[in-house]
C-alpha cells in the first residue's frame, strides 16, 4: 500500500530529481534528498516519478539544445581559427567528420518538415559529390 505524499515526502522527492539530473549516483541523491537508498529504489519504480524524471531529462536536453545552437557562430569561428593557424587535429577531425576519410558515407542531420528534408537532401547530394571528388583528388 502506498503512503499519502506529504509535502516533506514531495521536496524530498524533488532534491532526489535534481540530484540524479545533475549526474549523482542512486546512493548519492538518496543521501541528497535524506532517503534511504532503499527510498529512492522504490521511487525509480513508481510510474510517477519515473515518468516526472524522465520529463525533466527531455527538459535539460531542449534547453541545452537551444543554448548549443546558440552557440554554432562561436564554435565556427573557433574551427575556422585552429585551421589558420594550423592546427591538424582539427583539420583531420572535420575531416573525419565529413566522412572525407571513412569509406563510410557521413551523416547529416534530417527535418521532420518535408520542404527541410527535400533542401537538406540536395544539399546532401552537393555534399557526397563533392566529397567524392575530395576522395579521388586524394587518391
Amino acid at each position: 500500500m502506498r503512503r499519502k505524499a506529504t509535502p516533506r515526502t514531495n521536496a524530498r522527492r524533488e532534491k532526489a530529481l535534481d540530484a540524479l539530473l545533475s549526474g549523482q549516483t542512486i546512493a548519492a541523491a538518496a543521501e541528497s534528498a535524506g532517503v534511504a537508498r532503499c527510498t529512492l529504489h522504490r521511487w525509480l519504480e513508481d510510474v510517477g516519478f519515473r515518468a516526472r524524471l524522465e520529463a525533466r531529462s527531455r527538459e535539460l536536453r531542449r534547453h541545452a539544445q537551444v543554448r548549443l545552437v546558440g552557440l554554432i557562430d562561436r564554435a565556427v569561428e573557433a574551427i575556422e581559427g585552429a585551421l589558420i593557424l594550423g592546427d591538424s587535429r582539427v583539420a583531420l577531425a572535420i575531416l573525419r567528420g565529413v566522412g572525407v576519410l571513412t569509406d563510410a558515407p557521413p551523416k547529416f542531420a534530417e527535418s521532420d518538415d518535408p520542404e527541410i528534408a527535400a533542401r537538406q537532401s540536395e544539399q546532401d547530394k552537393t555534399m557526397l559529390a563533392t566529397l567524392a571528388d575530395i576522395r579521388r583528388r586524394a587518391i
